[in-house]
């Protein structure tokens, strides 16, 4: 595959869901699959895990990225070692703000790749190439939704109203 023609890759596992017990939802658990079958791959590849706390996807005590390394270190110990960084994110916004800044910092001339679900790529996509930064240097993968048609048209809508209200506030 393309990821071992590439030396520094840095693979952003956007912010998703959990429940009250700290079991994530089936989107957060389709994100850090992906990211584990490209570590397979590329066992150097860096990553950077998003999601703090809100109303709407976390109202436990810990962050959310702590969910998601609990869930990968469960996949393959070795993998924590490849963690960069962790956003403490409320939304996607701070999931993009919050990884340029360590990417930033850390691995500039990095190939960013940012992990989500297939609703969710225009907004992320959206973000990412408004910020600037990458350039042409990031792309995006994302996991299948295994939720009903109907839901997913609702999910768009909510996508494309979010993409819309980021324009409107320019």
């Amino acid at each position: 595959m393309f990821l071992n023609k590439r030396k520094n890759i840095v693979c952003i596992v956007m912010g998703a869901g959990n429940d009250n017990q700290g079991n994530l939802d089936c989107d957060a658990i389709d994100r850090c699959n992906l990211l584990y079958e490209l570590y397979k791959e590329k066992t150097d590849l860096k990553y950077i895990l998003c999601g703090g706390k809100g109303e709407h996807f976390n109202t436990t005590v810990q962050n959310h990225h702590d969910y998601l390394l609990k869930y990968l270190i469960k996949l393959d110990q070795n993998i924590e070692k490849n963690c960069i960084g962790f956003v403490s994110s409320y939304n996607t916004i701070d999931d993009v703000n919050g990884s340029i800044e360590i990417i930033n910092r850390k691995y500039p001339d990095a190939f960013v790749l940012a992990i989500t679900n297939d609703y969710h790529v225009p907004r992320v996509s959206y973000l990412l190439s408004k910020s600037g930064i990458f350039k042409d240097s990031f792309s995006l993968l994302s996991a299948p939704s295994s939720y009903p048609t109907k839901w997913l048209k609702k999910r768009l809508e909510h996508e494309i109203g979010r993409i819309s209200e980021y324009i409107d506030n320019k």
